[in-house]
This record gives C-alpha cells, structure tokens and sequence, in this order.
C-alpha cells in the first residue's frame, strides 16, 4: 500500500489496476525511494496496522515530496497527521485526500498512463 501511495497517478485505492500493482511490487523489490523511507517511518508508528488504506494514502499523498529525506521530520509529520478516528469508515476527506477515484475506469486510465509513459501527449498528464 505505501508503494501504490506513492505513485503519481490517482485510481480506485480499493480496485486496483493492474498496472499500479505490478508498479508497486517493482518498487518494493527494489527498494526505492521513497518508499523505503516512508515505510521505515510508517513501521516505526505504534498501531499503524489499525488504519484504512484511505488514511495511509492521504497521509502520504498529502506530504510535502521532499519530507522523505528527514527522517525526523518525516515522523514529526505522521504523529501529527495521521489522526483517523473510524478506521473501518474513512471520511469523504481522507478519500478525496488520498486521490481516490472510484468512478475513473481502470483499463482507460493505465492505457493514459502508459502513453504518457511513452512520451505520448495525453491531456490533463
């Protein structure tokens, strides 16, 4: 999931495509940045297995990009960030914060990010 969260691209967190997972087990394979950092950070948060996947991806997603590279700053941001009361019922917020697309149509947005991959002009990328 910190992998996924990571990614630039928005999509359905809880239907993912294809082409975002397989992204993201490269990523873990290779242990890039940052995911390794956030995942040492995220690790070392008591109770962090507690919270939705819509509260994991908001909290990284929201995150100014360069956090990752202070590891005390990283941490300083998710005790005072991760904040999720309901963890089985994620706020309208934290989905909207997290880029959660449901109505987005998979296979349409993996074959827009593939192009724009290629170096294709493909709008709103």
């Amino acid at each position: 999931e910190i992998a996924m969260a990571t990614l630039p691209m928005d999509f359905n967190i809880y239907e993912l495509p294809g082409s975002v997972y397989r992204r993201a087990k490269e990523i873990v394979k290779k242990k890039e940045s940052p995911f390794k950092e956030w995942s040492a950070a995220l690790r070392a948060t008591p109770g962090i297995l507690d919270y939705s996947r819509a509260a994991i991806f908001a909290l990284i997603r929201s995150a100014h990009p360069e956090f990752y590279h202070y590891p005390g700053r990283l941490q300083g941001y998710i005790n005072a960030n991760l904040t999720e009361t309901d963890h089985e019922n994620p706020t309208e917020e934290a989905l909207t914060a997290a880029r959660h697309t449901p109505e987005k149509d998979a296979v349409e947005e993996a074959n827009r990010q593939l192009a724009a991959a290629r170096g294709e002009y493909v709008e709103g990328i």
